[in-house]
């Protein structure tokens, strides 16, 4: 249920948000379309993302069974250790980082490739993957 409440309420407003930015737009900026190549993909990811990571959150509150402990083991995945394994190095963080949800977001909502990332698609299996394994183990 949670999956589907995210995915339905943020792909109406990613669309609202996509159109409305697209209006406001002046003349001499580049406007896109959904039909030009990777923008309908990239605004519709753009909500898969937070259902995933709130999936992703309710298999670590399952797990954890303590809200704050919860909250801080999925602020700290998601947030603090891509800033951690920034400061290794560009060699370990380029391999790295493809793998930690928030950085995997950039493939997902950008319309052109992004260097030294995995593909939107791979990307969107490996989030439905981190997902269905959280929500196993909690189960």
């Amino acid at each position: 249920m949670l999956g589907a409440v995210t995915l339905g309420a943020g792909e109406i407003s990613a669309f609202a948000a996509f159109f409305a930015g697209q209006a406001m737009l002046k003349f001499p900026a580049p406007h896109a379309t959904p039909g030009q190549p990777g923008v309908l993909r990239a605004v519709a990811m753009a909500d898969a993302y937070p259902a995933l990571i709130a999936l992703i959150s309710l298999g670590i509150g399952a797990i954890i069974r303590h809200t704050a402990g919860a909250i801080c083991a999925l602020v700290g995945v998601v947030f603090v250790l891509p800033l951690l394994l920034f400061s290794l190095g560009r060699p370990l963080q380029n391999t790295t980082q493809k793998f930690l949800p928030d950085t995997m977001r950039n493939s997902l909502i950008a319309v052109k490739p992004v260097a030294h990332m995995l593909s939107p698609g791979l990307t969107f299996a490996v989030l439905c993957a981190y997902a269905m394994v959280a929500l196993a183990a909690g189960a």
